[in-house]
């Protein structure tokens, strides 16, 4: 505080009628009628009637009929019919016909037919049709046939075909023909033909003929056994069966079973659980606890399926 004292009407004081205090009719106070206060009818406070209020009918409130509030009817709110909001028909809300809401029919949604939502026929989803999804058919998605993907056919995905995905014919992938892949044939990859790979003929590699590496005459890299029996058997062998059984295996089963048995129980168990339960005591004390620790499991555990059925 940029004062010592104790008592009232101060700059940055600790009682009432000052900028930056803890009680009422205060800009930045704690209590009401403040800018920045905790209260209502305040700028940016925690109550009522306030820009940045925490209650209702509040610019930036917590509570309803605000703009960016947590409640109802407000942009950037937490509850309905808001802009920003957590509830619905509100635009960056958490519950329904909402833009970046987290429910469903939003856009930046959690449900579904939202763009960046978390659900489905949404962008930036996590289920499935959605540009930034995290299941299937989508863009920044984490399943298949996605643009930043998690699965296969995706531009930024982690299994096949992807941009800057995890698996194989992709850039910045994981397996191989990639640009920043993990396997061959990739720029910034872990295995070898490329540049800061981790095999061999690379610059800033782990392998062999590089400048600061560990073994020998190489820039950066670690060995060249790797050139004349791993990577033979690696394209020749693992290569082939990791596309003709593994992949069909984790298409046609590991995926239907995360898309038939994970993925419902991800929606609808525990995004039930979150607007039914934990929604209604969340906008009034564990909001953050909700947002951050049950929505997140609800992602990290679908993707989990996804990435280790």
């Amino acid at each position: 505080m940029l004062s010592a004292r104790a008592g009232l009407i101060a700059y940055y004081y600790a009682d009432f009628l000052a900028y930056y205090s803890v009680d009422l009719v205060a800009y930045y106070s704690v209590d009401l009628i403040a800018y920045y206060s905790v209260d209502l009818i305040a700028y940016y406070s925690v109550g009522l009637f306030v820009y940045y209020f925490v209650d209702l009918i509040a610019y930036y409130s917590v509570d309803l009929t605000a703009y960016y509030s947590v409640d109802l009817i407000a942009y950037y709110s937490v509850d309905l019919i808001a802009y920003y909001s957590v509830g619905l028909f509100a635009y960056y809300s958490v519950d329904l016909i909402a833009y970046y809401s987290v429910d469903l029919i939003a856009y930046y949604y959690v449900d579904l037919i939202a763009y960046y939502s978390v659900d489905l026929f949404s962008y930036y989803s996590v289920d499935l049709f959605p540009y930034y999804s995290v299941d299937l058919i989508a863009y920044y998605s984490v399943d298949l046939i996605a643009y930043y993907s998690v699965d296969l056919i995706a531009y930024y995905s982690v299994d096949l075909f992807p941009y800057y995905s995890v698996d194989l014919f992709s850039y910045y992938s994981v397996d191989l023909f990639s640009y920043y892949s993990v396997d061959l044939i990739a720029y910034y990859s872990v295995d070898f033909i490329a540049y800061y790979y981790v095999d061999l003929i690379a610059y800033y590699t782990v392998d062999l003929f590089p400048y600061y590496s560990v073994d020998l005459i190489a820039y950066y890299s670690v060995d060249l056994f790797c050139v004349l029996f791993c990577r033979p058997y690696c394209v020749l062998l693992c290569r082939p069966f990791f596309v003709l059984f593994c992949r069909p295996f984790s298409v046609l089963f590991c995926r239907p079973y995360c898309v038939l048995f994970c993925r419902p129980y991800c929606v609808l168990l525990c995004r039930l659980y979150c607007v039914l339960f934990c929604r209604p005591y969340c906008v009034l004390l564990c909001r953050p606890y909700c947002v951050v620790f049950c929505r997140l499991y609800c992602v990290l555990l679908c993707r989990y399926c996804v990435l280790f059925c």
